[in-house]
């Protein structure tokens, strides 16, 4: 980073993720962001004792971008088949969170809190509030507030995308989300999606 400013130097790693992985959204990974960090200071309000500050929630949505970079070491063939494609393609594809989270913990930068957020987003963020999901072992580590985060807006954008079209998307997003609360999301993070999707415009549901 002798010649790059660090914004810029995460600014750059993420065009060439997308530059080489041309079939996914940056659309998407930027809308990401913006509801990861609505959440988080969506949290700072709903549970002030959370340990985030106003700052850092920002930090976790610049971070929620970079989920997905693991994916640069997986085959093109299997990321086309998505996550969703069981047998030994499914363990492959899912290899992407430990790539992404070895990519930001090596390197000059490895020691700063974007990249630690970034660590941790991207080995967790397919991680359940109740242990399920990936990766799959057991862990005597609680999942990173910054994961949790980060997946309650993936499954955020997962009802929004569902009921785009609807004009009240935003509604339907919340009462889809208390069903997700103990499984997928855990009930301090629905309180914070309430609060945060409740102050995004209507036309959020599309990205």
């Amino acid at each position: 980073m002798d010649t790059l400013t660090e914004a810029e130097y995460w600014d750059r790693l993420l065009e060439l993720f997308f530059q080489a992985r041309p079939n996914l959204s940056p659309a998407k990974y930027h809308a990401l962001g913006r509801i990861s960090a609505a959440l988080a200071e969506g949290l700072c309000k709903a549970v002030p004792t959370c340990g985030l500050t106003l700052e850092e929630a920002q930090l976790i949505g610049r971070a929620a971008a970079y989920c997905d970079v693991g994916l640069l070491g997986i085959p093109d063939n299997i990321i086309e088949m998505g996550q969703d494609q069981g047998g030994s393609g499914q363990e492959v594809y899912f290899r992407h969170t430990a790539l992404g989270h070895a990519l930001f913990t090596t390197g000059p930068s490895s020691s700063r809190p974007l990249a630690r957020y970034a660590a941790e987003i991207a080995y967790w963020h397919h991680k359940n509030f109740d242990g399920t999901g990936y990766p799959t072992e057991e862990s005597a580590a609680p999942i990173p507030l910054s994961a949790q985060i980060v997946r309650t807006a993936i499954r955020c954008m997962g009802y929004m995308d569902y009921f785009r079209g609807y004009p009240d998307c935003l509604d339907r997003t919340v009462r889809s989300l208390a069903t997700d609360v103990g499984r997928f999301i855990s009930p301090d993070l629905y309180q914070a999606a309430r609060i945060a999707l409740d102050n995004f415009p209507p036309d959020q549901c599309s990205f």
